[in-house]
């Protein structure tokens, strides 16, 4: 009897996948960081203003209830982070992605560095 693979359900099932699209999800290098910082910030700033906290991100449920300002956040940066985050496709590869699994994919590429975003940004100094 074959092993059944556990399935994710939900919203967010798919934060999980390690490619969306063609594209890989992966974790950034420092200049990739360094490149996004001020998308970043402008990303925590508005989840801040929605009421959130970092660590309401450490569960599906936290990211489900900010979904709307998050994906108001990510919307006019899309493009920049992906691009950065996958520097090996090209203008015409992501202009080709359905507007759904870019918008994955981009949270997706979030979730997979929103450690290291929790850390430096609830640990940076003011």
């Amino acid at each position: 009897m074959a092993a059944k693979k556990k399935e994710t359900q939900g919203i967010t099932s798919f934060m999980d996948a390690t490619e969306l699209g063609g594209f890989p999800v992966r974790e950034w290098s420092t200049q990739q960081f360094c490149q996004l910082y001020p998308h970043l910030k402008d990303i925590v700033d508005a989840l801040h203003e929605d009421g959130a906290s970092l660590d309401t991100f450490s569960d599906a449920a936290g990211v489900q209830a900010h979904l709307p300002a998050l994906t108001n956040a990510i919307i006019p940066i899309m493009p920049q982070l992906v691009k950065l985050s996958c520097p090996e496709k090209t203008d015409e590869e992501f202009a080709a992605l359905k507007w759904p699994v870019a918008i994955q994919l981009t949270l997706a590429i979030l979730k997979v560095n929103m450690e290291h975003l929790m850390d430096f940004f609830v640990n940076a100094p003011s």
